[in-house]
């Protein structure tokens, strides 16, 4: 296919021929077509015809007359040809790259196929733009008898299930078809908050406060926000996209007017561009105002979490700072006041001072000491052990009971 076909006659005559001529339907209706004489001579020749355009999956029949001078006339018995395929296209293999797409992955998918005669169209039945829907293959090698045919999804939703199947159809009509494919790319992994940073981790009067987020994800990030209370009410906040991609970036967010003698929360919250979502931990700090340009009693609590690949460590530090005060009247019994002004005879700068919350709350719990008397215990038990600070302050406390 598609064959040209010739067909010849050798005519002998006594005298002399006249005309030769084929009847033949090829055209799709019976008709008489002059043949040429191909070689030799009008009483010995070979006479010519030639089908170069006729019907497929049809047959094509035909019969010689010839005719001499004297009008004797000779007929042939009727032949006949056709092309008649019933075979179906082979479609010899499919095949997807990438096999198992990656976020925003161009997929290929190409179709080798072969036919006995040749190919008419190849077509790629998908859902990729909503619908089920034929959009034709293109030839990319070979030939319409062997050859392959290629398609391109380069743009698909997300989280669903693209479905294909290849149809295939030949000169001929015949038809064949593939089984249903399927690929497609699901996200349902959260975000990943690898760590949050306070700068300054200890605030102190009128400190800006920067805190920064290091967030990754599988395929992109499209919101970073943060939850604090720091204007009064519980309030979301969008972080700035400080540094790195969408993919693995650093996110910031600044406290700069803040509420003071007020314990400020915040956490992150991140929502990738599928809708998954995750949330830190709630991070926390305060700072007070200073009263008569001396620094007041403050107490700070940060818990920190910082995840690094499966392994989740958990540092928590809770810790109160004390500022020293001005010294006031003393109801100490004198020898336990010495003792306090032996070992505190240095007089200490202004400084912060860190002691556990057990041991501050039993120093809080103390009745009958002055705030000075109270400072100084304070500044004593900071260079202390636990056991030690305990057994100190029970002294303090039997010195005060009647």
């Amino acid at each position: 296919y598609p064959d040209i076909v010739n067909v010849t006659a050798h005519i002998t005559e006594n005298t002399q021929i006249q005309t030769v001529k084929i009847e033949t339907n090829y055209t799709g209706s019976v008709s008489n077509y002059t043949m040429t004489l191909l070689s030799g001579s009008l009483q010995d020749g070979v006479w010519n015809f030639t089908f170069d355009n006729y019907p497929d999956n049809n047959l094509i029949l035909y019969r010689i007359f010839a005719l001499d001078v004297f009008g004797n006339a000779n007929t042939t018995v009727q032949a006949g040809f056709g092309i008649v395929d019933t075979l179906e296209p082979n479609i010899v293999s499919i095949t997807q790259d990438p096999a198992i797409p990656a976020y925003q992955d161009i997929v290929n998918v190409t179709a080798h196929i072969t036919d006995n005669v040749q190919i008419q169209t190849v077509k790629i039945e998908t859902n990729h733009t909503g619908t089920l829907f034929n959009h034709t293959m293109t030839l990319l090698s070979g030939s319409l008898q062997d050859g392959v045919w290629n398609f391109t999804f380069d743009n698909y939703p997300v989280n669903r299930s693209i479905v294909y199947r290849i149809f295939t159809l030949d000169m001929f009509d015949n038809v064949n078809a593939s089984i249903q494919f399927s690929f497609g790319y699901f996200d349902i992994i959260e975000p990943n908050i690898l760590s949050v940073t306070q700068d300054p981790v200890v605030p102190a009067y009128q400190d800006i406060v920067n805190v920064t987020a290091h967030i990754t994800d599988s395929t992109q990030i499209q919101t970073v926000y943060i939850e604090t209370n720091y204007t009064g009410t519980l309030t979301n906040y969008s972080m700035s996209f400080k540094s790195g991609s969408l993919q693995d970036g650093v996110w910031n967010f600044t406290f700069i007017n803040y509420s003071l003698n007020k314990l400020i929360t915040y956490r992150i919250f991140v929502i990738d561009v599928f809708g998954n979502t995750n949330a830190s931990e709630q991070f926390s700090f305060i700072v007070f105002k200073p009263t008569d340009g001396k620094w007041p009693h403050f107490i700070i609590f940060i818990i920190f979490f910082l995840i690094f690949g499966s392994v989740a460590t958990v540092g928590t530090m809770r810790f109160i700072l004390k500022r020293k005060r001005q010294k006031g009247p003393s109801i100490m019994k004198s020898e336990y006041r010495s003792r306090l002004k032996h070992k505190l005879h240095t007089d200490f700068p202004e400084g912060v001072y860190v002691i556990s919350t057990e041991v501050m709350e039993r120093i809080n719990r103390i009745v009958g000491l002055t705030e000075a008397e109270r400072e100084l215990l304070i500044q004593d038990l900071t260079f202390m052990g636990e056991e030690e600070a305990t057994q100190w302050i029970d002294e303090i406390e039997k010195s005060l009971k009647p």
